[in-house]
């Protein structure tokens, strides 16, 4: 399904969650629909994983949208341009942020059988 024209971007930045030395981070995301605005689209300078341990709604990714429930696991690329729209009064998401340079070197191990 596709999703109307937005209106704003925003770019989250590396350097507001990662140390210097350590480009990695955790952190549970608690949304309100008083403090959300469906019109704008993120993107971020890393890569992001998301848990939505609770929650029904869609994903906006894009320009596609695509629904969520109770346990969705997303990974996100940093040019990817998302938002959420969410049922009922909250939305919790566990976000893990990363560098795609902390696992560069590791991918060449990995082989498809």
């Amino acid at each position: 399904m596709s999703e109307k024209k937005h209106v704003a971007y925003k770019t989250w930045k590396r350097d507001s969650f990662f140390k210097k030395d350590f480009p990695f981070f955790i952190e549970l995301s608690r949304n309100y629909p008083d403090k959300t605005n469906p019109e704008i689209r993120f993107k971020r300078e890393f890569w992001k994983i998301s848990y939505i341990p609770d929650s029904h709604g869609d994903y906006l990714v894009n320009g596609r949208i695509y629904k969520y429930s109770p346990g969705t696991i997303i990974l996100t690329h940093p040019d990817a341009e998302t938002n959420y729209k969410y049922q009922g009064n909250q939305m919790d998401c566990w976000n893990v942020l990363f560098d795609f340079n902390m696992i560069r070197d590791d991918l060449s191990d990995i082989k498809d059988d």
